[in-house]
């Protein structure tokens, strides 16, 4: 009994602790795409501008190039202590040396806060490997989704407060605070350092990358699933794109910044029930019932702004881009579950690389199009905008229809 207690005493300090690292990790993501863009909006940026800021999350795409540095050299430790350190240290500078106005500092800073919060997510996701027994995967993946939502939405939300209350340098200061608290906590956690590999060996995995890289796209169902996690959630792009409409509208950003702490909270809510129904169905099963209601509320969000009536519709708006959050975290979890599981088909030597690749391509997905629907909006209209987003919701229903349940039955993708 006593070591049954141990284990769990174990078990969820090892949670605990990747909760604390994922929730900081999450919080410059929030910033940019929650707070951030509403302020700038408030300023006069165009939809075309807020989208191609978006082209500054590219560090995040280009981790597969970086991240054999991270993994070789230094321990888990140094490199997650030295990546918030750099995070807290650029938010002072930008507390103290930029401001909504200038743009292109900000973007740069921003840049470097992608930077590092990439380099943070390699070291993050190498310590839940080692850290996690075969056992823990579904407890600790669920922990990923919703702490990293967490962190998502208190800079989201709560720093825009701050920033209303206090203003733009206290705003920072106290984004600065939470990666400086993080690094003390971290120096009390006992991390598992990383094992020393032969350097024969290291040199043989960096030689065979290529090779690894071809036989990934020979693993049945990549193309498919590649193909999927690069287009399944563009039509999600109808929820920033709705906050911004609202400023258009003159909602007050105190109601706007109550409404993003709604609409992150719904979306921790639907990725931990999606995280608690996977052990009784099938991912793929779950992503078509989301993506289903998903496409509802997206037309009920459509539907608001073809009447442009917001005082009218106003509540009934607020409802359906919170609904669209809860059905958008669902599809969430039960995508990278998919993923997983898939990965878990690969050859053993390059599951991690093949895993890799996928969340990448997601990544890729959601940053081009946010790029290119910014563009689009100021190009054909909101209107236009929504029904084309409402239109790839309905296809997403349909592609998934089709095709998951014969990759889910030919694979066995639980």
């Amino acid at each position: 009994m006593t070591e049954k207690l141990e284990k769990e005493k174990i078990m969820w300090i090892k949670l605990t602790t990747l909760a604390l690292l994922y929730f900081v990790q999450g919080a410059p993501y929030g910033f940019q795409s929650a707070c951030l863009p509403l302020i700038l909006r408030s300023f006069g940026m165009s939809f075309t501008s807020l989208g191609l800021m978006k082209l500054l999350f590219l560090p995040w795409v280009l981790k597969p190039f970086y991240a054999p540095l991270v993994d070789k050299y230094f321990t888990r430790k140094w490199w997650l202590q030295s990546s918030m350190l750099a995070l807290a240290l650029t938010c002072l500078v930008t507390s103290v040396a930029v401001d909504e106005s200038q743009i292109t500092k900000l973007s740069i800073l921003l840049f470097l806060l992608n930077l590092f919060s990439s380099v943070q997510d390699i070291a993050v996701d190498s310590l839940a490997v080692s850290l996690l027994n075969e056992n823990e995967l579904g407890a600790g993946n669920t922990v990923q989704v919703v702490a990293y939502k967490a962190g998502s939405m208190f800079a989201g939300s709560l720093l825009l407060f701050v920033r209303e209350v206090y203003g733009w340098t206290i705003m920072f200061m106290a984004f600065s605070s939470i990666y400086f608290l993080t690094i003390l906590l971290c120096n009390v956690i006992e991390i598992q350092e990383k094992k020393i590999k032969d350097k024969k060996e290291e040199e043989t995995k960096i030689e065979s990358l290529t090779t690894e890289v071809l036989r990934i796209f020979q693993v049945p169902g990549t193309i498919w699933m590649v193909f999927f996690v690069l287009t399944y959630k563009l039509c999600e792009r109808a929820e920033q794109t709705f906050a911004l409409y609202l400023v258009d509208q003159g909602i007050a950003r105190e109601e706007l910044a109550i409404l993003s702490t709604f609409i992150r909270a719904f979306s921790i809510l639907g990725s931990t029930v999606s995280g608690l129904i996977l052990t009784k169905y099938r991912a793929s099963n779950i992503v078509q019932c989301f993506a289903v209601s998903r496409t509802m509320t997206i037309l009920a969000m459509t539907f608001v702004i073809f009447q442009n009536q917001i005082q009218t519709f106003k509540y009934f708006g607020y409802l359906s881009i919170c609904l669209t959050s809860i059905s958008a975290g669902g599809i969430t979890t039960a995508a990278f579950t998919m993923m997983m599981t898939l990965s878990q088909k690969a050859d053993q030597a390059f599951q991690g690389t093949h895993y890799s690749i996928l969340a990448t391509c997601e990544v890729l997905g959601k940053l081009l199009f946010a790029a290119f629907a910014g563009w689009l909006t100021d190009l054909v209209g909101l209107q236009a905008i929504f029904a084309f987003f409402s239109l790839l919701a309905v296809m997403v229903v349909i592609f998934i229809r089709t095709f998951s349940e014969v990759n889910a039955n030919k694979l066995k993708i639980s």
